[in-house]
């Protein structure tokens, strides 16, 4: 059951935002990620199936009516599920009993995939929010999906969960050079970055394959700030590091060189806020 549905969502552009563990930053990255492709010119849904901890909502600052839940069981109809926001991009919240679809009735599994099929298609980018660690309920999406961000803090727990997480996804089929490693929050940016340049280059000897991208996300007061207020930094704060680091990413995404509109005193001055504010 879960091959066929992997057929029927052999969409391009979707990317799923997974980790090893949770409280990683994981759904902040994504809300943020979808407004940069958004202000990039692209149509984008989030996808919302961090069951139990659906928190995308509140950071949009929406109140979803219905769910994907709500549509598998004939309450509302496809469009009814698509929860618009004030920042150009949509949502669909995956409800709180999705599991019981899965656990209980496989022509429910494969009617889970049509239907995100069918709003998934109308979209040049749909990121999908994941649960932490690995569920084989999910298989279809790590097989169809075009690119995987893992998301990390450089915490040594945290990078031995997402190794594990990454080695069973490519144990799974999934490519390394489709995976994109996110170090978020971190406090030192070189450090960091060998950490994730070490994590990579054990990786490529386990599969003869390098991952396709490393980020780092700085740690900053800013984000912080618009978390609380429930805003999305790259609106808000959009010349701190972290906006810049989601730009890189929607750059690889997009596979194009992606030119912040800033001139070259923005940058110095961005640089030395990123380290004092």
């Amino acid at each position: 059951m879960l091959n066929q549905a992997s057929n029927l969502i052999n969409l391009e552009n979707v990317v799923l935002i997974g980790s090893g563990k949770g409280g990683v930053g994981k759904t902040l990255i994504t809300v943020n990620l979808a407004i940069v492709l958004k202000q990039l010119g692209y149509k984008v849904l989030i996808f919302d199936l961090d069951v139990g901890f659906t928190n995308s909502d509140v950071l949009l600052n929406v109140h979803p009516q219905y769910s994907i839940n709500d549509l598998l069981l004939n309450k509302c109809e496809r469009e009814d599920v698509i929860c618009s926001t004030e920042y150009g991009v949509d949502l669909v919240s995956v409800g709180s009993d999705i599991e019981s679809i899965f656990n209980f009735n496989p022509e429910n599994i494969k009617n889970f995939y049509i239907k995100f099929a069918q709003i998934a298609k109308d979209y040049d980018f749909t990121l999908i929010d994941l649960p932490p660690g690995y569920n084989n309920n999910y298989a279809p999406f790590f097989n169809s999906a075009s690119h995987t961000i893992t998301i990390t803090t450089t915490h040594p727990t945290s990078l031995v969960n997402s190794y594990t997480f990454v080695k069973i996804l490519i144990h799974k089929g999934v490519s390394s050079s489709n995976i994109h490693l996110v170090g978020n929050n971190v406090e030192n940016y070189n450090e960091s970055l060998e950490n994730l340049k070490r994590f990579s280059s054990v990786l490529e000897k386990f599969t003869g394959e390098k991952m396709g991208s490393l980020t780092i996300i700085k740690r900053h007061n800013l984000v912080e700030k618009s978390v609380f207020n429930r805003k999305p930094f790259v609106i808000d704060h959009p010349k701190i590091q972290p906006t810049f680091a989601l730009y890189r990413i929607a750059s690889i995404l997009t596979k194009k060189d992606i030119l912040y509109k800033e001139n070259i005193l923005d940058k110095i001055l961005s640089f030395f806020r990123s380290d004092q504010e």
